[in-house]
């Protein structure tokens, strides 16, 4: 990061033994050249009023400098977040990277260091570059790194449940050692899932396949047909003449019956009340049966009541389509 001023300000770095993790790699202490306290810039706090967020970054840039001298490593680490937060630059990145590591976070710090020097210009002093790749070698070691990949492009892809940006999927991911789940999510597709087993200084590349999910057929919502009034007044009808029929006919059988002479016309009379009385029966049943089951049995379609034609022998008579 540049300072507005005489020169750019670089870390200082210390050559005395800071305390690591236990199995922990041990911190590069390769020194690049020093920025003198003589020359450092003021490190009075700038008007928040009157500077842009990158002169306030730089002033930050200076505060996290100077705690890293004293090694005062969470003040130093506040100071660079607070920088970082303003201005994403190398440098900041490189600082705030070997400062994680020193506290042992060596996840954070490969992530920083990786991208500080994806990230610095040319003009980069080669030494200062080779310190980075120290420290980075030293995180790396510590971590597991993953190379994920998916088959639908836009896929939301996630670690522990965390959403992965595009520049995470982009680049080595650093996970921490243990199991590590893995999901992908794309519309139209199955989600997928993997379990991964990172270990520290490992290296895997991870696919994830999505299956494009058949496509989904609209469910039909069967259509309710209300019954036709015509076979329910046809039906009424029918029953009602069938009946008057059957009780005309009983009364006719009643009066022969008094007259000795008569028994054929009673019989005649009695079978055709029976027959009026079992019409009117079963147009009465097939009525209410047909009207009930309109009401609870929707169906798609229509019910219709067609002539059948007498055809080459075949008997005439009426025909009933529709769904039942």
């Amino acid at each position: 990061m540049r300072t507005r001023g005489r020169f750019a300000v670089g870390l200082c770095a210390f050559t005395l033994a800071v305390p690591v993790r236990a199995g922990a790699e041990p911190i590069p202490t390769s020194t690049p050249p020093e920025t003198s306290i003589d020359e450092a810039p003021d490190v009075a706090a700038p008007s928040v009023d009157k500077t842009s967020p990158e002169e306030r970054a730089a002033f930050l840039f200076r505060v996290g400098n100077l705690a890293y001298r004293e090694q005062r490593w969470l003040e130093a680490e506040t100071a660079y977040r607070a920088a970082w937060a303003l201005r994403r630059s190398h440098d900041v990145a490189g600082n705030l990277g070997e400062v994680e590591l020193r506290l042992g976070r060596p996840r954070e710090a490969a992530t920083l260091l990786t991208y500080s020097l994806v990230h610095a210009p040319s003009s980069t002093p080669p030494d200062k570059l080779e310190r980075t790749r120290q420290f980075l070698d030293s995180a790396r070691k510590q971590v597991g790194v993953l190379y994920v990949g998916v088959n639908v492009p836009g896929a939301r892809v996630m670690l522990d449940g965390r959403t992965l940006t595009d520049d995470e999927l982009a680049g080595p991911l650093f996970v921490e050692p243990g199991d590590r789940m893995l999901e992908a999510q794309a519309a139209g597709h199955h989600p997928a899932h993997r379990i991964v087993e990172a270990s520290a200084g490992s290296t895997q590349q991870v696919r994830l396949n999505l299956p494009r999910a058949a496509p989904q057929q609209a469910s039909v919502r069967p259509t309710r047909v209300e019954p036709s009034k015509v076979l329910v007044v046809a039906g009424g009808i029918l029953a009602g003449s069938a009946l008057a029929g059957g009780v005309a006919f009983t009364v006719a059988a009643n009066e022969a019956a008094d007259d000795p002479t008569r028994d054929e016309e009673q019989a005649l009379y009695t079978n055709l009340s029976i027959a009026g009385y079992a019409i009117a029966a079963g147009s009465a049943v097939a009525t209410v049966t047909y009207v009930f089951w309109h009401r609870t049995h929707p169906r798609e379609g229509v019910v219709t009541l067609a002539p059948l034609v007498p055809w080459k022998g075949a008997p005439g008579g009426l025909i009933l389509r529709g769904a039942f």
